[in-house]
């Protein structure tokens, strides 16, 4: 490998910049050459870009605007046919909401008609089971009253016949 001397390689740089080239006879440094190539390319860019505007506006004269205005006629009848059906369809729920509510009310009523009659029932039931209850304590009282008189009179006729002399029970 050959030595390189590396302040001989920086002077050969700073040197660069003097050095000059000559194109069509105009001599132009390295700076300059890099920007006459930015020069060049910002043209060119945008005369592409003149372009693909061009291209666009083209295709948008190009466009049929009867046949757009035809489209968004078109788009608007569907969309007052949809409104109309819509309310429509709106119409029949509320009348169905209100036939499902006089229904409801109406089974309603019948439910509470029948539920009342049989609490009636119920409490007329209940009614008749404490009556005979209560008599079938009274009599049960009664007979308790007289199965004790019986009882006494039985135990009095009974120390009665044994305290008799006469009686002889051996």
């Amino acid at each position: 490998m050959a030595e390189r001397d590396l302040g001989q390689s920086l002077e050969n740089l700073e040197n660069l910049k003097d050095k000059g080239v000559r194109i069509a006879g105009i001599r132009m440094t390295p700076a300059s050459v890099m920007g006459l190539l930015a020069l060049v390319g910002s043209i060119l860019g945008a005369l592409y870009g003149g372009l693909i505007t061009y291209q666009k506006v083209e295709a948008l004269a190009e466009l049929d605007l009867g046949e757009i205005a035809a489209q968004m006629q078109q788009t608007s009848e569907d969309l007052e046919r949809i409104k109309a059906d819509v309310l429509v369809i709106k119409d029949d729920l509320k009348a169905d909401v209100r036939d499902i509510e006089k229904n409801l009310d109406y089974v309603e009523g019948k439910v509470d008609g029948r539920l009342q009659a049989f609490d009636e029932k119920l409490l007329a039931l209940e009614n008749k089971v404490d009556t005979k209850l209560t008599r079938f304590e009274q009599k049960m009282d009664r007979i308790e009253g007289k199965q004790e008189a019986n009882k006494q009179e039985l135990l009095d006729r009974l120390q009665k016949a044994l305290d008799n002399p006469l009686a002889d029970f051996n």
